[in-house]
């Protein structure tokens, strides 16, 4: 049985939403009557923007739940898709950490119930089962499974990685954990009131208007808002690295392996430290201690870049060059060194 402190803890869920709908607050008196819980959104979207971290306090547990919807309408009102992702994926992990800890029986709830992880909840089962070495706590059904596996570019998370029975796909408390803590964070991209309909009191819009500033300052003065240059066409990198280069000027969250194959094969190509930091600014989950500090741990330790072996068993490789599929080049760093040759050679010609 689910308590008012897990809909703190949970603040996204149905019975969270449920709880607030019968409250029956109106906007125009929501500064008046509740300014802890502007305060709080306020709060929540500060440490969102500069530290990428969504804290819990559990002193004040309305506050809790009712901030998490105010700070959604904060951040539909400013109508900024970086701010977006970035609570989503703070909030999410948040979720995660929280959910290791939970029981067998609050964790089923939690999933199987409407509107939560999913419209209609997940075909979730606790039996605890040895596959070889390794012991797994759960089984969820496939199409659950898929719905939100779709979404991460690790090969770990492909189906065919982990045992499958009857239609079941089995996983470890902490798999689950993940699994459940990305489809939260999904269904908070998903959900969003256009910026046009909204209309805000004079006081929370002054409030809306400091963490716009605040987001502002954030993207001049960490983020930079610097252009990744990218190769497209007829460019040097290889195909991967011109894949995931795309997405990271998308703001979209690289997987952790794709982080590390971007980091080592720009150090070995003679990028410069704050070169490859700038790479990572865009990310939802951006820390640039943490970032230059696994920059630089890389540069020290002289890591190479993933072979090309490598890159496909992660689901990385993009054979999009015929050099790629045809298994002409075996590491990227053969890609991009040919490359230039071939293009310098090139310009040559057409100045002769």
């Amino acid at each position: 049985m689910l308590t008012k402190e897990d809909l703190a803890k949970y603040p996204s869920i149905e019975l969270a939403r449920k709880y607030v709908r019968q409250l029956n607050i109106d906007i125009t008196s929501l500064a008046d009557e509740f300014p802890d819980v502007i305060s709080r959104a306020h709060q929540i979207l500060r440490e969102v923007i500069t530290r990428g971290v969504y804290t819990y306090l559990a002193s004040s547990i309305d506050t809790e739940i009712l901030a998490f919807p105010v700070a959604r309408l904060f951040i539909d009102a400013i109508g900024d898709e970086w701010l977006r992702r970035r609570f989503a994926v703070a909030f999410s992990k948040r979720v995660g950490k929280f959910l290791q800890g939970e029981s067998n029986d609050k964790i089923l709830e939690i999933a199987r119930m409407p509107g939560n992880v999913s419209e209609s909840g997940w075909d979730l089962i606790y039996e605890v089962k040895r596959v070889g070495v390794k012991y797994y706590e759960w089984k969820l059904h496939f199409k659950d499974y898929l719905s939100v596996a779709v979404h991460f570019h690790d090969i770990t998370w492909k189906m065919c990685n982990h045992p499958v029975s009857n239609g079941y796909v089995r996983l470890t408390k902490r798999e689950l954990a993940r699994l459940m803590a990305e489809a939260f964070k999904e269904r908070i991209l998903e959900r969003r009131v256009p910026k046009r309909f909204i209309e805000l009191p004079e006081k929370i819009a002054r409030t809306v208007k400091e963490i716009e500033e605040l987001v502002k300052r954030y993207k001049k003065e960490v983020i930079r808002e610097i252009p990744i240059k990218v190769e497209i066409s007829g460019g040097v990198y290889p195909p991967c690295v011109q894949f995931i280069l795309e997405r990271a000027e998308k703001g979209e969250n690289l997987s952790h392996v794709e982080r590390l194959f971007l980091m080592f094969f720009m150090l070995n190509i003679g990028k410069r430290e704050e070169e490859v930091v700038d790479l990572f600014r865009k990310m939802p989950d951006f820390n640039e201690e943490r970032t230059r500090y696994y920059v630089r741990h890389a540069k020290n330790k002289g890591y190479t870049a993933h072979n090309c072996d490598t890159l496909k068993t992660y689901g990385i490789c993009k054979p999009t060059h015929r050099w790629c599929s045809e298994g002409r080049v075996k590491n990227p760093l053969t890609f991009y060194y040919r490359m230039l040759y071939v293009s310098g050679k090139r310009r040559s010609e057409s100045e002769e």
